[in-house]
C-alpha cells in the first residue's frame, strides 16, 4: 500500500504517453493500412509487374492525399511546407504522369479516344529517363541519409519513406520487363525513353546532364522562395516549419556543415538557421549532393542489377531503422517517460540517483 500513490503516478505518465502515441497516429486501422499496402504493393510487383505504375498512382492518392490532410489539421508546427521541397514536389509530378497514363488508357478502352490525347510520349520522351533516374537519385538516396523507417502506422514517418523508396521500386519492377509494358499498353510507353530502351542512347555524362536540368527547374525558384520567405519560417515565429529548419534543430551534422552553434539556445539557433549565408550553403550543398546521387543513378539505368541491388539496400535499410523504432516503442519509450517525470517532479532525487551512478 505504500507504494500505491507511486505506482498510480507511473500509470498515469504512461496513459498520457498512450494517448500521445495515438495523436501521432497509432491505432489498428493505420497499422492495418500501412502493414496492407506494403503486401499489396509486393504481391502487384511481382504478379502484375506491367501495371506497377498504376498502383503506384493510387498509393500515392491515398498515401499524399492523407498526410496533407493530417498536416492541414494540425494546429502547430504546420508542416504544408516540407511539399514544397524536391522530394514531394517529384512525387506529386510523377503521380499527375500517371493518372494521365491512366486516364488515356481508360479512355481508349472504354470511351474510344473521346477525350484529347495528350501525346506525352511523342512531346516529351525523355521524360521516362528523367522519372527512372530522379527515383535512384535524390529519392532513393534520401532513404538512406535521412534514415526513413517504414512505420507502418505513422503517417509522417510513413508518406516520408514511401516518396523516397517507392518511386525506385516502381522503376525497377517497369524497367524489368519492358516489353510486356508496351504490349499490355500499346502506344502509351513506346516513345518513353526510360522504359523502352533503359541500356540506349546517351552516355553518363549525358544523363546527368538531363536530369540535373530537370533538378533545376525546381531548384532555382525554390531557392529564390528560401531566400526572400521560406528562411523566415520557424514554429516559435510564424507557426510554420519547413524541411530545412526541421533538418537545423534536428540533425547536428547539418548544422555543423552550415556553420550555425547549436550552444547558444533556441532563439540563438533560429536567428542564425533564418540568415542567408546558412541558407545559401543549404542549397549548394542540396545541389552537391544531388549531382552526386544522379551519377549514381545513371549508372543503375545503365545497368539494371545495379538498379536491383540498390532497391535491396535501399529496402533493408528502412526496413531496419523501422525495426530499431518499433524496438524502442516496446522496449524503452514508457520508461523514459517515467524517467522524465521523476526528473521534473523531483530534480534533487534525480541528481542523487546521477551523482550515485
Amino acid at each position: 500500500m505504500a507504494a500505491l500513490p507511486g505506482l498510480r503516478d507511473a500509470l498515469k505518465v504512461v496513459e498520457e504517453e498512450a494517448v500521445h502515441a495515438r495523436e501521432h497516429g497509432l491505432s489498428t486501422f493505420t497499422f492495418f493500412l500501412g502493414l496492407g499496402t506494403v503486401v499489396i504493393t509486393a504481391f502487384l510487383m511481382g504478379k502484375y509487374p506491367a501495371s506497377v505504375w498504376i498502383v503506384y498512382a493510387a498509393e500515392a492518392l491515398a498515401i499524399l492525399g492523407w498526410r496533407i490532410y493530417v498536416d492541414c489539421h494540425k494546429k502547430t508546427p504546420r508542416t504544408l511546407l516540407y511539399f514544397l521541397d524536391f522530394c514531394w514536389v517529384t512525387n506529386f509530378v510523377i503521380a499527375t504522369l500517371c493518372f494521365v497514363k491512366l486516364c488515356e488508357v481508360l479512355d481508349e478502352a472504354f470511351l474510344g479516344d473521346t477525350f484529347p490525347n495528350s501525346n506525352l510520349a511523342t512531346q516529351f520522351p525523355n521524360v521516362g529517363r528523367i522519372v527512372c533516374l530522379v527515383a535512384t537519385g535524390p529519392l532513393g538516396w534520401s532513404v538512406l541519409l535521412l534514415g526513413n523507417a517504414l512505420v507502418l502506422h505513422d503517417i509522417e514517418h510513413f508518406s516520408g519513406c514511401f516518396i523516397h523508396l517507392w518511386p525506385s521500386l516502381t522503376t525497377l519492377t517497369v524497367r524489368w520487363n519492358p516489353e510486356l509494358v508496351m504490349a499490355s499498353y500499346p502506344g502509351h510507353f513506346d516513345s518513353l525513353t526510360g522504359f523502352d530502351d533503359p541500356t540506349a542512347g546517351a552516355n553518363v555524362l549525358e544523363l546527368v546532364q538531363l536530369a540535373m536540368s530537370a533538378y533545376l527547374v525546381w531548384w532555382v525558384p525554390f531557392t529564390l522562395w528560401m531566400l526572400v520567405h521560406g528562411r523566415h519560417q520557424s514554429p516559435k515565429k510564424t507557426g510554420w516549419d519547413t524541411v530545412y529548419l526541421n533538418l537545423v534543430v534536428t540533425n547536428g551534422a547539418v548544422r555543423k556543415v552550415l556553420g550555425i552553434g547549436s550552444n547558444s539556445g533556441e532563439d540563438a539557433l533560429l536567428a542564425s538557421a533564418s540568415g542567408i549565408a546558412p541558407v545559401v550553403k543549404y542549397m549548394i550543398v542540396h545541389a552537391l549532393l544531388s549531382l552526386l546521387s544522379l551519377t549514381a543513378s545513371a549508372f543503375c539505368y545503365k545497368n539494371m542489377l545495379l538498379h536491383l541491388a540498390f532497391c535491396v539496400i535501399l529496402v533493408c535499410a528502412a526496413l531496419y531503422n523501422a525495426s530499431k523504432r518499433y524496438e524502442w516503442m516496446l522496449t524503452e519509450r514508457y520508461s523514459r517517460a517515467i524517467r522524465k517525470h521523476i526528473a521534473k517532479e523531483f530534480p534533487s532525487a534525480d541528481s542523487k540517483e546521477n551523482k550515485d551512478k
